[in-house]
């Protein structure tokens, strides 16, 4: 059974969230702070498999949990899905697009957040397979790590992009991004 964590200081919010996740067949845990958050993921009482969290939060806002989420080894490549009202701005976006896995705009049709999750997991199974075989064919660690963050960002960028509207987001630098990753895809794919 999948497990999540549901990071959101909005108790009702946080509650109604989780009862969906269980309604849906997840095994879901909220907590109301990014301290809660790290405690848990720190102490290995709840390992999720993916993490839903909010933002605007006080005093530790998402973006400072999501830091703290990939510093620490057990949590260092959890899925991370932010679920906020907040628009990024392009600087958050430039700093942290490689560190997320999604991004839901609140507000959001409940049906919809399962959909993501699934569709989070599968591209991070995806990214995993790709990333094997890239660490055995891809010899030099520079463009191992362009891979690895390519992999990241562009299919982020992309659905950001649908969600949350073009402007926010270079299209142009998005577009080069998205041909160096499907060069090194080629490359992976045409190698014994």
């Amino acid at each position: 059974m999948t497990r999540i964590l549901c990071v959101d200081d909005d108790q009702a919010l946080n509650e109604c969230i989780r009862e969906l996740l269980d309604d849906l067949g997840y095994e879901a845990r909220g907590v109301l702070s990014g301290a809660d958050c790290l405690y848990i993921l720190e102490s290995q009482s709840f390992q999720p498999d993916v993490i839903l969290l909010d933002i605007m939060m006080e005093p530790m806002d998402g973006w400072e949990t999501l830091k703290g989420i990939r510093g620490l080894p057990a949590s260092a490549r959890t899925p991370v899905v932010m679920v906020t009202g907040k628009i990024p701005t392009a600087e958050e976006l430039n700093e942290f697009v490689s560190l997320i896995n999604g991004y839901l705009v609140k507000p959001f049709a409940l049906q919809y957040l399962g959909k993501e999750i699934d569709h989070v997991i599968k591209c991070v199974r995806k990214k995993d397979e790709l990333m094997e075989r890239a660490r055995t064919v891809i010899g030099d660690e520079a463009t191992l790590n362009e891979f690895c963050r390519l992999q990241c960002s562009v299919p982020t960028l992309e659905r950001l992009s649908i969600n949350v509207g073009k402007d926010l987001i270079d299209q142009v630098a998005l577009a080069r991004d998205r041909r160096r990753l499907d060069e090194l895809k080629q490359r992976l794919l045409h190698k014994p």
